[in-house]
């Protein structure tokens, strides 16, 4: 797996066959994810015109929920609005308190 991670941010894009073994096993690296990998992965599938499952997109889903109750930066926050877009996914978590 660290091989596959270490090929992707050095060429910035994934194959057919990377989307095969994430599929596969994406349950078990989906919480080792970062937003950075999550943008390039749902660019890659774009580009590739590949589908991304229900299940991985609702996982995504809660994945993103989890990492905004710590968003630091702005750029995180775009990522993950970046995404959520490309995956058409709703936004489940609400601030409880504006500023």
């Amino acid at each position: 797996f660290s091989s596959l991670v270490k090929k992707i941010f050095e060429t910035e894009k994934l194959s057919k066959k990377d989307f095969k073994i994430i599929f596969y096993i994406y349950p078990l690296i989906l919480r080792y994810l970062d937003l950075e990998f999550l943008i390039k992965f749902t660019k890659s599938a774009e580009e590739l015109k590949i589908e991304i499952p229900e299940n991985i997109k609702y996982d995504i889903g809660y994945q993103l929920v989890n990492i905004e109750t710590e968003i630091k930066t702005e750029k995180e926050e775009n990522l993950i609005k970046e995404i959520r877009d490309k995956l058409k996914l709703k936004k489940v978590l609400k601030k409880a308190y504006e500023d």
